[in-house]
């Protein structure tokens, strides 16, 4: 397994890295407040190549393969958590619609988007209350005048400032992908988020929107595999961002604040606290990182689906590292002054997003015993 990025990846990620420390990150508790992120920061991405990470060099994007996009994601999610997941939503539904683009008309447009002239969000299913049911409350039907969207989707995240959805609709012949010019829906709130509020989510609602078909029939369900995995990993990757910036700022606090005349990083309490919280980081990053390997080389079967143990590991040592970074901030990390408040409420939301810990267990389980 090689994790280790080529010469060029490397200078996207260095990039990466100096646009997330220099601007990303000091705007991070702004945007968390305001629930989007400014246009000169918009700007310092689109010139970044942020928002083309996943599309082809021939569609005018960087083409990172899985593991490069994996550490991007990382250094992203460190930054700011909702911005990288409005980022992972973007670009899972451009390298969707690569994949899956059907007519000339959608072709045109991915390169619009990978140079974040305009931004996409992405929506498959919406939810059930079992493990066994896959809901869509959003269908399309053909008329004369082309394909039609009626109906709702709930929770977008990306969709309040995004210009198209690629989303997945119910139709007679089954589910099919389209993409939707969001000037066509109704966007409203979703109330106050608890966490990932700069991903600037939206409830949508259709009403006879004309949509252009991406994949239908067995094209909509290969192209439904590639959005999970890709989203579900990608989430991982921003997870695992959280967990890193929660125990930097729990390591750089406990160096700081004094008790019984030196500094608590002495205490043996502590300590465990900060090598517990470094153990369930790093191996977390070593799953999803062999994940987005498997990926890359287009692995099939358990190992092709080894991104749900990532996402469920990734997402539950977010929860973990951020609740001890809290512990060692004591009172003070239940305050919006420190950023492991953020981190922990970013956590908690990441868990739910593109499959949650008992459904992703439960599949990655009848992968195992198929």
């Amino acid at each position: 397994m090689q994790f280790s990025p080529s010469q060029d990846q490397q200078m996207v990620l260095d990039a990466l890295r100096a646009v997330a420390s220099g601007q990303l990150r000091p705007a991070a508790a702004h945007i968390d407040a305001a629930g989007q992120w400014s246009a000169a920061l918009d700007q310092h991405l689109r010139e970044l190549g942020a928002y083309g990470l996943l599309a082809s060099e021939a569609a005018g994007g960087l083409g990172l393969d899985a593991v490069a996009a994996v550490q991007c994601f990382e250094v992203l999610g460190a930054a700011e958590a909702g911005t990288a997941q409005a980022l992972v939503e973007h670009g899972v539904a451009l390298l969707a619609l690569q994949q899956g683009a059907e007519s000339a008309e959608v072709s045109k447009q991915i390169k619009q988007l990978a140079e974040g002239k305009r931004r996409v969000c992405l929506s498959a299913w919406d939810g059930s209350a079992h493990l066994d049911e896959q809901v869509l409350l959003t269908c399309a039907g053909l008329g004369e005048d082309g394909w039609r969207l009626g109906g709702e989707k709930p929770w977008v995240l990306g969709a309040k400032g995004a210009d198209e959805l690629l989303l997945l609709a119910s139709t007679d012949h089954g589910p099919a992908w389209f993409l939707v010019d969001l000037k066509l829906a109704q966007r409203h709130g979703v109330g106050e988020q608890l966490g990932l509020r700069g991903a600037a989510a939206a409830r949508l609602v259709f009403e006879e929107a004309q949509a252009e078909l991406v994949a239908a029939g067995p094209a909509a369900a290969a192209l439904t595999e590639l959005v999970q995995a890709w989203a579900g990993l990608l989430t991982a990757a921003v997870a695992i961002g959280v967990a890193r910036a929660a125990l930097e700022a729990a390591s750089k606090y406990v160096q700081q604040r004094e008790q019984f005349g030196k500094p608590i990083a002495a205490l043996q309490p502590v300590q465990w606290h900060i090598a517990n919280a470094a153990t369930q980081l790093e191996a977390a990053l070593l799953l999803v990182h062999k994940a987005a390997w498997n990926l890359a080389r287009g692995a099939k079967g358990v190992e092709g689906g080894a991104w749900r143990l990532a996402k469920v590991r990734a997402t539950e040592a977010a929860m973990a590292v951020a609740d001890s970074a809290i512990q060692v901030h004591g009172g003070y990390g239940y305050t919006k002054d420190f950023p492991v408040e953020r981190c922990y409420r970013d956590a908690q939301v990441l868990a739910l997003i593109h499959g949650g810990a008992s459904a992703l267990k439960v599949q990655a389980a009848r992968l195992l015993a198929a």
